[in-house]
Formats: structure tokens, C-alpha cells, sequence
């Protein structure tokens, strides 16, 4: 999507981003908070074309400010890892074994980055598959703090 059906696409999830929507999101990809988006041509004009993924960590983005968070706290949060838990360990081993994934795929010492992850998530939720208590009770920072999904 262009930059503006981006912006439309997130007032509409109830983000709101001041007088200058398009600044803010160009100041977030400047700092890191979000991924550059993928540049299209046509002919010598260019396009900034975003993503699902893009919406999913501009949510993020949001709650973390509505809880007080700066900007910068935001952006380490946001570039966090995931791991599994002792929990969602022995709940995925009987799905591990049944799809012949290699053991090393799930791992309590393996990260999986938050904004991957939670593009992963936010399917397997719309699908009917995964609640956020789920996610909640099974996802866990390195220091064991369970983490929280914005959805």
C-alpha cells in the first residue's frame, strides 16, 4: 500500500499520528522504528509501497506510547526477542514431532524477532487458531517476563 492508503489503513485501527501523518512515519523509518518500505518504480517515478508487517509493528508502536514509553525505550522494546517457554515447548512437541520440523527450530535458546513473529501470529489469530492469552502465557523475553502482543 502507498504511504497514504498506509496511514488511512491505520487511522482506521485507531492510530493517530498528529497534524503531519506522513512526517511521522518517515521520522519512524529514519530512527528504525520501522522498516524502510519497499521502493517501486514506474518509469523515473518512485513509490513507497507498505506492508501488513509495517501495520502490525506501527500497533506496536502505538501501545507502547500510550503506556508512556518513549520513543527510544520503543525502539529497543521493538527490536527485542521472543523465545519459547517451558510451556509452549511441551505444547509444540507433540506438532514438532507430527510435522517433522528439525528440534533446533524450536529452541529455548533460539530468538525469533517480535516483528517477524508477530506478522506469523497475527494469521495464525485471524485464522481462529491462537488467542492473546495463548501468546501471553507461552512467549517469553530472555529473562523469562512473559511478553505482551499487540493484536
Amino acid at each position: 500500500m502507498t504511504l497514504d492508503e498506509f496511514i488511512k489503513e491505520a487511522e482506521k485501527n485507531g492510530i493517530h499520528f498528529g497534524k503531519n501523518p506522513n512526517r511521522t512515519i518517515r521520522y519512524y523509518v529514519s530512527t528504525g522504528l520501522l522498516e524502510p518500505p519497499e521502493i517501486n518504480y514506474k518509469g523515473k517515478v518512485k513509490q513507497s509501497s507498505y506492508s501488513e508487517n509495517h501495520l502490525l509493528k506501527l500497533k506496536m508502536i502505538s501501545k507502547y506510547k500510550k503506556e508512556g514509553h518513549t520513543l527510544a525505550a520503543i525502539n529497543e522494546m521493538t527490536k527485542g526477542n521472543v523465545y519459547w517457554s517451558d510451556e509452549a515447548l511441551q505444547f509444540m512437541n507433540p506438532i514438532i514431532i507430527a510435522k517433522n520440523y528439525p528440534l533446533d527450530a524450536f529452541s529455548k535458546d533460539k530468538p525469533i524477532t517480535r516483528a517477524a513473529f508477530a506478522a506469523f501470529i497475527n494469521n495464525c489469530i485471524e485464522e481462529g487458531r491462537l488467542s492473546r492469552d495463548f501468546l501471553e502465557r507461552f512467549f517469553v523475553d530472555k529473562e523469562g517476563t512473559p511478553i505482551s502482543f499487540v493484536l
